[in-house]
């Protein structure tokens, strides 16, 4: 069974947009490298709103993420 993960986000002001970008950025890169994941996608909605879809292969492989920091 996957275990998908959906996260919205709505940044308050384009100023805070470019840092939001960048850790967005590195966030990515870390999820890419644990083992379990097997998907994702990034969707930008209106009013500076972004939402992620992830899927991994079990809640342990999910809960990595929150060990690292990410």
């Amino acid at each position: 069974m996957y275990f998908v993960s959906v996260t919205r986000l709505r940044v308050r002001s384009y100023r805070f947009l470019p840092s939001f970008l960048l850790a967005n950025e590195g966030s990515v890169r870390l999820i890419k490298t644990i083992g379990g994941f097997v998907g994702g996608k990034e969707l930008v909605d209106k009013n500076l709103t972004f939402w992620t879809v992830t899927v991994w292969e079990s809640d342990a492989a999910m809960k990595v993420l929150d060990q690292r920091g990410a």
